[in-house]
């Protein structure tokens, strides 16, 4: 079975050998005399395109988990799950008849990039973290 890490590292590779290419240019310039010129720029542009593929990878993985939770009925998801799933899938519509999922992983996308889901998800953690203080008080007293 292939885990997001599985999918993220080709990507990773290709990037990292585009980034040993990036800080080993130089420029030749008069007499044949190496110029080391910085490369930070394209370093920077380079990271920027990780990252984005990146999100692509973990977008596509979460429209797959929220197929496989349409699926799933007698499955009982965890609260932070449930609220993600509710998130996505008030913008992505369940995936009933055949059709292209590209506009639904760039929707995913564009939430994953902002920490909308991540928004959620610590939203759902700290009423749990605030429910549990709050039963552990009434215990103890």
């Amino acid at each position: 079975m292939e885990t997001s890490l599985d999918n993220c590292i080709p990507h990773l590779a290709e990037y990292s050998q585009r980034e040993k290419y990036i800080l080993r240019e130089c420029i030749l310039d008069s007499g044949h005399r190496e110029n080391t010129v910085s490369m930070s720029l394209q370093s920077a542009y380079t990271a920027r395109e990780t990252v984005e593929s990146m999100l692509s990878v973990v977008a596509v993985e979460l429209v797959c988990a929220t197929r496989a939770l349409d699926f799933a009925q007698d499955c009982s998801p965890g609260r932070v799950l449930q609220a993600a799933y509710r998130t996505i899938r008030e913008q992505v519509l369940c995936l009933d008849e055949d059709r292209p999922v590209y506009d639904d992983v760039t929707i995913v996308t564009e939430q994953v990039s902002p920490d909308v889901l991540l928004d959620t998800a610590e939203t759902v953690i700290d009423t749990i973290r605030r429910t549990q203080m709050c039963y552990a008080t009434f215990k103890s007293d």
